[in-house]
């Protein structure tokens, strides 16, 4: 069984993670509509990266927790 600060820990990271995954979904809905409407550039390509770095983050950060 877990120990409180890892079971503290994961719920830390896994409300970052929902928090970060909703920010991907909606970085990429507006590259979309960028991109439709012909209008997509490098500051809305570096918004997306950032929001993917994010979610990457949060995924080192289960592999830390949990030993892997």
């Amino acid at each position: 069984m877990c120990n409180d600060e890892t079971l503290d820990a994961v719920r830390d990271r896994a409300g970052q993670l929902v928090r970060h995954a909703d920010e991907l979904r909606r970085k990429f809905n507006d590259i979309e509509e960028e991109f439709k409407e012909g209008n997509l550039d490098s500051a809305g390509l570096r918004d997306l990266s950032r929001a993917i770095h994010l979610v990457e983050t949060d995924t080192a950060a289960f592999e830390k927790i949990l030993g892997g």
